[in-house]
This record gives C-alpha cells, sequence and structure tokens, in this order.
C-alpha cells in the first residue's frame, strides 16, 4: 500500500528573506556594435567577395553556382598557378572556404555530384567519407 501523500507546506518568507528570494541576477549587457565595428566586419567581407568575384571572371566554368558544383581536390594549387601573383594565397584559402562551406556545394558533395576541374572537366565523384563529412556538416549528426 501506498503511504498517504503528505500534504504541500507553504513557504512563508519574512519580509528579508523575500527580498533575496526574488532578486534575481542582473540580465547580461548586451554590446552594442559601434559603427566602426561594423564597418571593420563589411571591410573583412570585402576581400572574400572580391576574390570570388575574380574567380568567376577567370574560372567561370568551375565556380558558377548556384547550385555549386563540388570542385576538384587541390584546386587551390590550380588556382595559384593560374592566377599567378594576382592572389594572395591566405585569402584564396579563406574564400574557398567559404565557397566549400555554402548548403548547395555540400549538398552536392554529400549526395556524390561529380567534382568538377577549373576548365569544368569532371574530377571524379567524392569519396564515401567526403560524402558523409558533408552529410554531417549540412545535417548534423546522423544516425544517432
Amino acid at each position: 500500500m501506498n503511504p498517504a501523500p503528505r500534504p504541500l507546506r507553504k513557504l512563508v518568507l519574512s519580509p528579508d528573506n523575500r527580498a533575496a528570494a526574488i532578486k534575481r541576477p542582473p540580465a547580461p549587457v548586451v554590446a552594442e556594435i559601434t559603427q566602426a565595428e561594423q564597418k571593420q566586419e563589411w571591410r573583412a567581407a570585402a576581400p572574400r567577395a572580391k576574390i570570388e568575384t575574380m574567380l568567376r571572371e577567370r574560372f567561370p566554368a568551375a565556380f558558377r553556382g548556384p547550385p555549386r558544383p563540388p570542385l576538384a581536390t587541390g584546386i587551390h594549387k590550380a588556382i595559384l598557378d593560374g592566377a599567378g601573383t594576382d592572389i594572395d594565397r591566405h585569402k584564396l584559402g579563406r574564400s574557398l572556404k567559404w565557397w566549400c562551406s555554402r548548403w548547395d556545394y555540400l549538398d552536392a558533395a554529400a549526395h556524390g555530384e561529380m567534382r568538377g576541374n577549373l576548365d569544368g572537366s569532371p574530377a571524379g565523384v567524392p569519396s564515401e567519407p567526403e560524402q558523409q563529412h558533408a552529410a554531417r556538416q549540412l545535417y548534423g549528426t546522423v544516425g544517432r
């Protein structure tokens, strides 16, 4: 047999305890973005957009879209060879990272679409681990 439930007791607070119980931590201060910080964010995005425009102009077969097709493995070396001193390799790396993290690129890689070279010729399909990685990046952990 189950024992009878105990009646709930009413919590009585003294005026001193009531103020302490009601006291909440202060709300976090939301930092306002100054105009200078906002301009700095825009400037940080500008090199990527500039490089993306240059890549679309020089290599329209590879840098088309959306949807963005998967690029050949090691394509950054071919871009640096083709662009010469016109492009900084670090800025190119950041731009390619941005390009390859877009949802349409990841979706194409996850579904095993053909990779492309700079001239648009086929460069094979992403391997099974690469497809799984793209799917995890796009959809989160699958199958857990």
